[in-house]
């Protein structure tokens, strides 16, 4: 039985992802209000890389702070910065501020790099070690439903009040406001190694937490597997909109509610992936399994409203092989460096997800591809992957009683 602790965390992240992905898909209609529906296609792209890069900078930062310091005190000093943001975004909305729209997306950005770490690393001192895959499908599964409710609220929101975007905004300044005050009921933990300061050059803990993970069999095949998620994810979530657009003659917010479908899959394959064993060789044939949602979108995209199935297939496969790769990191990193690791994981996810925004715009820019011939190249890239993993891992067994 999950302790009270851990469901106050996963409510506040489940409404952390929403508040995110609100934030992000608000400010890309607000930018394309401000500069016309045919820049769609570079505002997502833009948008989707400009979101990541605090990630890249930070994710280390956050976890030496959720190593050295309180899970607890970094998960509330992140909740109170992020009212401010979302705040002077109410303001940027109401004077049409376009730049000052970009910087608070970094800005938002950046207190999700930092929160990450511990929110992950925290899980372990919630729960009892039985419940590892459990916790951790949960996490997965109510993460992906604030993901597919923030990508489902901005699709909403914008249309009902077009133009409307302090009030919109206002939306996410209140989430934050409940954020904050969930945050204060969370349990407080003990910092995990204070001793740990932080270095001079930052990204020598990216290098320390690959050294120690080596020791450990297949911890760094799971860094690697959760990054990938993050690479779908990012590569569909970004192309999903220009795909509405051109493939299904829509206006940009269709595209923001057909996210949400694969985002359900995803939710509904993390919640499968909790009866399951703690065992990585599920992953190899369910990576396989998402070419086949993205031929299915790339090739049968008639009638409109089966697209919603196609990324439902892609999503369940995509969650089912997340959950075992995060459960391991959780059960088989050291508790003093478990937040490291989970900044170094979340520090490779958002590389491998600024490598789908740079995939995506170079398709776009350099070899004048459609959004579904796009789908069609993510499949057999996706595929390689499946096979790559499948003879990495053959030889031997990564369950969790193998240690």
């Amino acid at each position: 039985m999950l302790k009270n602790g851990f469901r106050t965390l996963n409510i506040v992240q489940f409404l952390d992802a929403l508040n995110e992905n609100l934030f992000k898909l608000l400010t890309v209609f607000f930018l394309i209000h401000l500069n016309g529906i045919t820049h769609t296609a570079t505002i997502t792209t833009v948008i989707g890389g400009l979101f990541l890069l605090p990630f890249i900078v930070f994710s280390s930062l956050g976890g030496i702070f959720g190593d050295g310091w309180s899970k607890t005190t970094v998960i509330r000093i992140t909740r109170l910065l992020q009212v401010g943001v979302t705040l002077l975004a109410v303001v940027c909305a109401s004077l049409q501020w376009e730049n000052t729209a970009y910087i608070l997306l970094v800005l938002m950005a950046t207190l999700a790099a930092l929160f990450g770490p511990s929110k992950y690393g925290i899980i372990a001192e919630l729960i009892t070690p039985k419940d590892t895959m459990l916790a951790n499908s949960y996490i997965a599964a109510f993460t992906l439903f604030g993901i597919i409710l923030g990508t489902f609220f901005a699709a909403l929101l914008n249309t009902v009040f077009p133009s409307a975007f302090p009030l919109t905004f206002a939306v996410c300044f209140a989430l934050s406001l409940v954020e904050t005050y969930l945050s204060f009921r969370i349990p407080k933990t003990k910092a995990a190694n204070p001793d740990k300061k932080p270095p001079l050059f930052i990204y020598r803990e990216l290098y320390q937490s690959f050294i120690e993970m080596r020791k450990t069999p297949f911890l760094i095949l799971s860094t690697f597997v959760c990054s990938y998620f993050l690479f779908l994810g990012a590569f569909v979530q970004i192309n999903i909109i220009p795909f509405g657009v051109e493939t299904l003659h829509e206006n940009p917010n269709i595209g923001g509610f057909f996210f949400a479908f694969s985002v359900v899959g995803m939710g509904i394959g993390s919640l499968i992936a909790s009866k399951m064993t703690l065992d990585l060789r599920l992953i190899p044939p369910c990576v396989g399994m998402v070419s086949v949602g993205c031929w299915l979108l790339a090739f049968v995209p008639e009638p409109i409203w089966i697209n919603g199935m196609w990324l439902i297939v892609l999503g369940i496969t995509a969650g089912i092989f997340l959950v075992p790769a995060q459960a391991f990191l959780v059960e088989h990193s050291a508790p003093a460096d478990r937040a490291r690791n989970f900044g170094a994981m979340n520090f490779w996810s958002c590389i491998f997800a600024l490598l789908a925004a740079i995939c995506l715009y170079v398709l776009e820019t350099v070899f004048h591809f459609s959004a579904a011939e796009n789908f069609n190249v993510l499949a057999w890239m996706n595929l390689a992957v499946a096979v790559i993993l499948y003879y990495y891992i053959r030889h031997g067994s990564v369950s969790s009683n193998n240690r």
